[in-house]
Parts: structure tokens; sequence; C-alpha cells
């Protein structure tokens, strides 16, 4: 017995074409509102985020979507959180693009992760150097 995998099409703000599960894509809020409102069939766009964001957060989706497979093939959840620390080694532009990208896509478990990676980041830092890193970010 063959299953069908859901698959939905997100289109992001420079044009970049990602195909993605219905589950993994269920974990952000405003696609899950789109699939309510219009349907799986149809390419949503989100102009929020751009190629590279999106390939990051569907990445992330389409991990964490798999969790209770990777379970059931004997995996655990140590393993996963190690891939969350892998898959958070970027720099700190990509971080806070990340942060931004969750939020605005409504993904709280991955908002809650890079969030937590930025204040892992700025742990030791000195009120000058916390400063120094937020200095060229805009945040609109």
């Amino acid at each position: 017995m063959t299953s069908s995998v859901k698959m939905v099409t997100l289109i992001s703000g420079d044009g970049g074409v990602f195909e993605i599960s219905v589950k993994a894509v269920a974990q952000s809020n405003l696609v899950q509102n789109l699939l309510d409102d219009v349907g799986v069939s149809g390419k949503f766009p989100l102009n929020i985020v751009n190629s590279t964001m999106l390939a990051k957060v569907t990445e992330y989706c389409q991990k964490h979507a798999n969790r209770e497979a990777t379970v059931q093939d004997g995996g655990t959840e140590k393993e996963l959180k190690k891939w969350d620390a892998k898959f958070l080694k970027m720099d700190n532009d990509m971080l806070f693009a990340i942060v931004f990208a969750a939020h605005d896509m409504g993904i709280k478990s991955l908002f809650d992760l890079s969030c937590h990676a930025v204040a892992n980041m700025l742990r030791s830092k000195t009120p000058e150097q916390i400063q120094q890193v937020f200095a060229n970010k805009r945040f609109s």
C-alpha cells in the first residue's frame, strides 16, 4: 500500500519555489491559516521571506514533521536536539533572519529555538558587545 503525501508549493518573496508536505508546513500558523482558507491546491506566495530563509525554514519543518517517524525508526529526541544544534550553527545575521522568519510565519518551535540560540550567544557579553551585535540590525 503506497501512501501519497500531500504537498504544497511555497513561493518566497524573491521567487524561490519550495515543495513541502502539508504535515510539515502545518507547523506554520500563517500557512496553516492559508490552507484552511483556500485548501491544499495552489501556490502560496510568502513575500515576507527570501529563498535563503524559506529553504532553512522548510528544512527545519520537514525534520520536525518527521519526528514520529524518526522515533519509530529507532531515533531519539536526543538526536533531534543534536540536529537542532547543528542546524543553528550559522552566522549572526542568518540567525536573526531565522528568528524573524519564524516569528512572521508563526512557527513557535523554531522561534523559541532560535531565540534561545540568540540568548545563549549574548549570555557572556558586556553591554557594549551586545550593542555591537545589534548595531546594524533592522527590526522592521
